[in-house]
């Protein structure tokens, strides 16, 4: 539910230059390639955290979330050797093997980057952590705010873990937020960058505005913190050639975007960034990297926990998809399916999944799967969650709905892929309907239909597009653009 009242206008429209778009996606390929060589670093070492360089700070289901130790005590780089550690990330590099980002090899980018990452080794506080000193996230980070890790495994597929994480409209982040229990005062999506295609179901980049109250346990003492985002997930491929998928959220900072300090907002930042590889037949490694700073009175420990908080989101991704499987298998059957009466479902005289008949005292157990409609007994029957609307103040309306183990056990197995490229595909349909439609009316500017935002083709959607992106001078960051 919406706790935070803006002023009229008190975020405004957000228009990006193609030259700020161009800055971001590199910004996004830099931390994904400097979290991949963390994560491969990470696997080569045996998957284990230190005790003495990392301290677990919370785990759900089998995946756990640390912080960084700290030795007390100051250094400098000059007295550490001047060669960069084998951790170390060439800030420079991107994703050459991911078509969805540009190549970043410019030397007016390279200095930029190179002048974040020795603000993060000039008189710090040295952790244990090897290599979480430098780099482009360490770089923007506050010499008191540790580094944060997690790791371990969760059932389902790579596909599941996108299509779960997937939001690139605001139906579908409400619907994340609701089943990863992600609370926030506000959000908004301000732009739209990179939208899934059916050549790229998963790929999204967009940059996004959030505000989020502190715990409950602290009240009014504790500012509520916004940050300005760029989110991004998609498919890559490593240096050796094996295929990963990534989510992002990573704070970016825009010269003409408002200080909401008047109300009392805090501007924070923050970056956390996922890999996931298939490890099997239904289970996923994933490996996540990232740091909070509340940028003012917000204690340590609170900001770990808070920060904790966000990075078990993983864990419940691949269950946020089931979820969206079901819907549209719900609505599947209401576009194919005839319109039937209520009383027409409970014709049958037994349960469709054991076919057990009703009794005198059990009639009332048995109803109809609100997927497939058959009708099934309180045994056979599974009550999931739905989120079914979201008020314009943000409260979220949920109710538990009847399934049959079938439709739950599909769910499961339905691809992701299929999905969306039904999705996107039917909405392109109606898109150039909607389009010839209204061409051929000649209506007024009013009348126009918009295209939807998750089929809006991007500069990157075209291979003549692509062949620009990956030139390589890039130009240097916009104006509009802050580094951190």
């Amino acid at each position: 539910m919406k706790t935070l009242r803006l002023p009229p206008n008190a975020i405004p429209p957000l228009k990006l230059t193609p030259e700020e778009e161009r800055w971001i996606v590199n910004e996004a390929a830099a931390v994904v390639a400097e979290t991949v060589q963390r994560e491969m670093r990470f696997m080569s070492l045996g998957r284990i955290f230190a005790k003495n360089s990392w301290r677990g700070v919370k785990s759900r289901d089998d995946f756990t979330v640390y912080r960084e130790r700290r030795v007390m005590g100051m250094w400098n780089s000059s007295s550490d050797s001047g060669n960069p550690t084998t951790d170390s990330m060439s800030t420079d590099r991107s994703i050459s093997s991911s078509e969805d980002f540009h190549d970043d090899s410019s030397d007016e980018m390279r200095i930029c980057r190179e002048k974040r990452v020795s603000k993060a080794t000039r008189g710090m506080w040295k952790y244990n952590g090897h290599g979480e000193d430098e780099g482009i996230v360490a770089g923007m980070k506050g010499d008191d705010i540790p580094m944060m890790r997690g790791a371990g495994y969760s059932d389902g597929s790579v596909e599941d873990m996108l299509y779960g994480f997937l939001a690139p409209d605001m139906q579908s982040w409400e619907l994340r937020n609701f089943f990863m229990k992600e609370k926030y005062a506000d959000t908004r999506i301000l732009a739209t960058i990179k939208s899934p295609t059916p050549d790229k179901m998963f790929n999204y980049i967009g940059i996004k505005w959030i505000a989020k109250d502190p715990p409950r346990l602290v009240g009014s003492l504790v500012n509520t913190r916004d940050f300005l985002i760029v989110e991004a997930n998609g498919q890559g491929v490593d240096e050796i050639g094996t295929p990963y998928s990534y989510l992002l959220m990573h704070s970016i900072k825009l010269r003409d975007f408002p200080d909401l300090s008047e109300i009392g907002v805090v501007r924070a930042k923050g970056s956390v960034c996922f890999i996931s590889r298939q490890e099997g037949e239904n289970r996923v490694h994933i490996f996540g990297r990232g740091f909070f700073d509340p940028c003012g009175d917000m204690g340590e420990n609170m900001a770990v926990m808070m920060m904790a908080e966000m990075m078990v989101m993983p864990a419940t991704a691949v269950e946020c998809s089931y979820t969206k499987k079901l819907l549209w298998m719900i609505r599947e059957r209401r576009r194919r399916s005839k319109k039937q009466t209520q009383s027409s479902s409970y014709t049958t005289v037994q349960c469709e999944s054991c076919e057990k008949t009703p009794g005198k005292l059990s009639r009332g157990n048995f109803s109809p799967c609100k997927a497939c409609e058959r009708v099934v007994c309180g045994r056979c029957t599974v009550q999931q969650k739905l989120m079914i609307d979201v008020t314009s103040e943000g409260e979220v309306i949920e109710r538990s709905f009847p399934f049959c183990s079938g439709c739950i056990v599909e769910a499961k197995r339905l691809s992701p892929g299929r999905i969306m490229y039904d999705v996107l595909t039917n909405e392109a349909q109606l898109s150039r309907h909607d389009s010839h439609s209204s061409n051929s009316r000649a209506s007024t500017p009013s009348s126009a239909h918009t295209r939807p935002p998750s089929v809006t083709e991007t500069p990157g959607s075209t291979k003549a597009s692509r062949a620009t992106e990956k030139r390589p001078t890039p130009p240097p960051p916009a104006p509009g653009i802050v580094l951190y």
